[in-house]
């Protein structure tokens, strides 16, 4: 351990972050500390932990997408998932800590979740480490910088059956519900590509987009298309982000 007060100091938070879930690059970017005594440190005291070595991680999680489970968190990551095919890294980062949570069980993986401040608010990050998991997104139409150029799964990706899984994954990404007239309506961000895709699939009348920065939002606001689409996407699910259904359900049952 350092020998100036000021260093054991910074070590016993950093420490305390590190056992908290933070990664060693964090604690670098806010510490600038040597990280291999930081390390040194951590192993004397027996709280060094290589998060590379995660034994029950659930590698070949997505190498085929045959459960509602499975398709839906590849259409999270569609929508929110950062891929680092340099690094062989995935990354989800969310408002909603219990759903980053439940991302982390579905993977089994050892890697804890953490804080993320960002633009005056607290997100919640799961970062794991996976060439096998990486390598099968990739396949799977999931990859690196992928906003602009992405393009609605096949059927050999994502059986016609599953569809409703993904497509609610994706909209709990990058989708919205608001209130419009007193009516539920919803837009959705994405690439026309895959826009029109989905207008196509769930056969949706409504054509205009607008540009959000580089990609394109839809917005749905026909009462009756909004709920017929939002039923299909609920229909006898077991997965989706709280509070998004809890809007729907509290819109369609009062």
């Amino acid at each position: 351990m350092g020998k100036t007060q000021e260093y054991v100091d910074k070590y016993n938070i950093a420490k305390e972050m590190y056992i908290s879930g933070a990664l060693m690059t964090d604690i670098k970017r806010e510490f600038k500390m040597d990280m291999q005594i930081f390390r040194n440190n951590l192993k004397s005291e027996g709280l060094f932990i290589d998060r590379n070595i995660d034994t029950e991680l659930k590698r070949n999680a997505f190498d085929i997408i045959n459960t509602e489970d499975k398709a839906y968190w590849l259409g999270l990551l569609y929508a929110d998932g950062y891929i680092d095919e340099k690094a062989n890294k995935i990354e989800l980062c969310l408002k909603d800590k219990e759903h980053v949570e439940k991302f982390k069980n579905f993977l089994n993986t050892r890697c804890n979740v953490c804080d993320k401040p960002a633009m005056g608010h607290i997100y919640y990050r799961l970062n794991v480490k996976s060439k096998e998991l990486v390598s099968s997104l990739v396949k799977d139409g999931c990859f690196q910088n992928k906003s602009c150029k992405i393009t609605f799964p096949t059927e050999s990706v994502v059986p016609k059956h599953l569809i409703n899984a993904f497509v609610r994954g994706y909209f709990d990404g990058n989708g919205c519900m608001f209130l419009s007239h007193n009516k539920l309506s919803i837009s959705l961000d994405s690439s026309k590509d895959f826009l029109d895709r989905m207008k196509e699939i769930y056969c949706l009348k409504e054509t205009k987009y607008a540009r959000a920065g580089k990609a394109y939002e839809y917005r749905l606001c026909a009462a009756n298309e909004v709920k017929i689409f939002l039923d299909k996407l609920y229909k006898n699910a077991t997965i989706y982000l709280d509070r998004k259904y809890k809007k729907y359900f509290d819109n369609y049952n009062n």
